[in-house]
Formats: structure tokens, C-alpha cells, sequence
């Protein structure tokens, strides 16, 4: 069941997008993107991949930070409990 309700999911986000981009494609906006030259702006091939490097590097501390911020404040200021095993 699981199974089939992330595929409906996927499907469903990916219909989203799809129906985002040809609205967006609709506009005349579109026309004065030049999709053949994406990309030209970078001089060697590695720096693409130094750039999602670097996202990362950002995105992954800042994603922890937040989590670990949402704990304090749940234990601190809304006074619930950290989930504790049960030894058996």
C-alpha cells in the first residue's frame, strides 16, 4: 500500500511540475530563454559540480541547525519529552 502511495505521489508532483512549466511556457517570458546556451557561462567542466558542492555544504549544516533548533524549542518551550526506549 505504501508502495502505490508514494508512486501516486510522484506521479501527482510530477503532473505539478509539468503543469507549471507549460504555464509557464505561455507567457512571453519564454520566448527570450535560449535553453542551447544554458550552461555556457561556465568556462571549465568541474565548476557546475563545485557549485552543488557548495549548495550542499549550505544546505545540509543550515537543514541540521533548523532540526536540532526544533528540538531545543520543543523540549524547552513547549515541554515535551525527548522519546525514550524501553529496555526489554
Amino acid at each position: 500500500m505504501k508502495t502505490t502511495q508514494r508512486t501516486l505521489t510522484v506521479l501527482i508532483l510530477a503532473f505539478g511540475v509539468l503543469l507549471a512549466w507549460a504555464l509557464i511556457a505561455r507567457t512571453p517570458w519564454a520566448g527570450t530563454v535560449d535553453t542551447l546556451t544554458a550552461g555556457n557561462a561556465y568556462t571549465q567542466p568541474i565548476e557546475p559540480i563545485r557549485d552543488i558542492a557548495g549548495a550542499l555544504l549550505i544546505a545540509i549544516p543550515a537543514v541540521l541547525l533548523i532540526r536540532s533548533g526544533w528540538s531545543w524549542f520543543a523540549r524547552m518551550i513547549l515541554g515535551r519529552e525527548d522519546a525514550r526506549r524501553i529496555r526489554v
